[in-house]
């Protein structure tokens, strides 16, 4: 393994000016949003020293104001590009995260989040002291107790006085180790190509996925976005789904962090409170 520097963990960031579904607050301002997710996140770090490699898709100037009011201008490097999009700019992380130096440890963020104050260590602990476990989302997503897909027995295993659960997929904010990536960029690519977030994933983990009845489950209850995802594990990703190595994914109970979509958050706070007193001043 090569040697890498002073930071616990590289990050690439990616950001774009505008308001994508419904947040739970700022709606009508994005670049409100963007404060308060970005100030959530600079608190849950706490000590854990991290180089951000920001991706600014179309946004004005005053975004890279913001990241410069937080962190620290060394600690920071500006990607700056042409409105690319989600597919795009997600590749342009997988690139730069592939190519950096600075950190085993790398995790991809959306500018959609918010962040629970001095928890992100948990999520670095867990892969320090876990060699099996591969991915780590720090979202525990409304779907796993939701959709039929996901009745499945999970593997449940404790770290920094915390539960952990093994699930199937999750969205595009998460951290892994840059060995892992290098061994499953291709198939992360394939989102790039119009392949879904949670088809990937289900490619990735295979978890639940050679369970006939639930399967067939989804398809008599017509759950579209289960349906849809399976076809594109088949279009996009069928040589990992029967070749390749099932990669692990895990979740906290309860989540360290809140996806903004007012329809999916997390289950296990009250999250419209915790944004109230969290708001920058």
């Amino acid at each position: 393994m090569e040697k890498m520097s002073k930071y616990d963990v590289a990050v690439a960031y990616r950001i774009y000016p505008l308001v994508s579904k419904i947040p739970a607050i700022f709606s009508d301002s994005k670049i409100k949003l963007a404060e308060f997710c970005i100030n959530s996140f600079k608190k849950s770090l706490g000590d854990i020293k991290a180089k951000i490699w920001v991706i600014l898709d179309g946004c004005p100037e005053e975004y890279e104001h913001l990241f410069r009011k937080y962190f620290n201008s060394v600690d920071l490097v500006f990607v700056r590009t042409n409105s690319l999009g989600n597919h795009a700019t997600f590749n342009l992380q997988i690139e730069i995260l592939l190519n950096q130096t600075d950190s085993e440890f790398i995790y991809f963020a959306e500018d959609d989040y918010y962040y629970e104050p001095n928890e992100f260590h948990k999520l670095v602990t867990l892969l320090k002291e876990n060699i099996s476990v591969d991915f780590v989302t720090p979202y525990d997503h409304p779907d796993y107790y939701e959709l039929n897909f996901h009745n499945y027995k999970s593997k449940i295993q404790p770290s920094s006085n915390h539960y952990w659960h093994q699930v199937s997929s999750t969205c595009l904010t998460f951290l892994t180790r840059k060995t892992v990536l290098n061994n499953t960029h291709n198939v992360l690519r394939s989102y790039s190509k119009g392949d879904l977030d949670s088809s990937v994933w289900l490619a990735l983990t295979k978890v639940n996925f050679y369970s006939a009845s639930n399967l067939l489950r989804s398809f008599f209850t017509l759950d579209v976005m289960t349906i849809a995802a399976i076809y594109r594990v088949f279009k996009f990703n069928i040589s990992q789904l029967i070749f390749g190595k099932k990669w692990v994914l895990m979740a906290p109970i309860p989540s360290i962090a809140a996806h903004m979509d007012r329809d999916y958050l997390p289950y296990s706070s009250n999250w419209h409170e915790k944004f109230k007193s969290n708001i920058p001043s």
